[in-house]
Parts: C-alpha cells; structure tokens; sequence
C-alpha cells in the first residue's frame, strides 16, 4: 500500500472533515464596556489595596464620546467631553454605534485609567 491510498482510508475512517474554527472579533457596545472596565477596575483595587470609589464607567465612555469642538462647544469657548482628563478611549463606529474591542481597552485602562487611579489613592 503506498502512501497516497493510505492517507485517504486514515481519512475516511475518520469521517467528514470538521470545518475549521474561524476567529471572530467580538465588539462590545457601551454597555458591555463599561462592565469591561468595571472587571478591571475591580481587579485593580484589589491588587493595589485602594479604597472602591464606584466610578460611572459607562458615564465615562458616554461624555469621551462627545464631539469635542462642536459648534455649541466652540460657542461657548471650551471642549465638550472629558477627553482632556482622560485621553481618547480607542472605539470604530458601526453605523452610528460606537464599538470597543477589549484589547484597546484594556491599553487605555492600564494606559491612562490605573495611573490617576494611583495618583488619588497616594
């Protein structure tokens, strides 16, 4: 027997072929987000030993969210949002949804969040 009618019996002893598992990226909303945050936040007082002061993360995304030179915000002579205090939280739009992946955020949390975080509690 040579190889070539070998390696088909092997493979039709095993049956049909399984499909290969395809890789999704999965976006979360801001709702799922904020939960994300809030898992790493509660992980990160609990290393640190820093007292829970029950942050608003999906307040947070909703305010960096905003257009921060807008018409009414140029009006009124200073940027909307709070993307001054906190840096830009990464997100793509689908439609008109803003989309996080976990990654991203996890960076800007690490990036941007932990240090202020470290910064009050000392």
């Amino acid at each position: 027997m040579n190889i070539l009618t070998e390696s088909k019996e092997v493979i039709a002893n095993k049956g049909p072929a399984k499909k290969d598992k395809k890789i999704t990226i999965i976006n979360l909303n801001k709702s799922e987000a904020s939960h994300y945050l809030h898992n790493l936040y509660e992980e990160c007082i609990e290393a640190l030993e820093i007292d829970n002061t029950h942050p608003d993360f999906y307040s947070l995304i909703t305010e960096n969210l905003r257009d921060p030179v807008s018409a009414s915000a140029i009006e009124q002579g200073y940027p909307r949002g709070n993307r001054a205090s906190y840096s830009n939280i990464p997100c793509i739009r689908i439609g008109n949804r803003p989309m996080f992946f976990k990654s991203k955020l996890k960076e800007w949390f690490n990036m941007h969040y932990a240090p202020k975080l470290l910064k009050t509690a000392a």
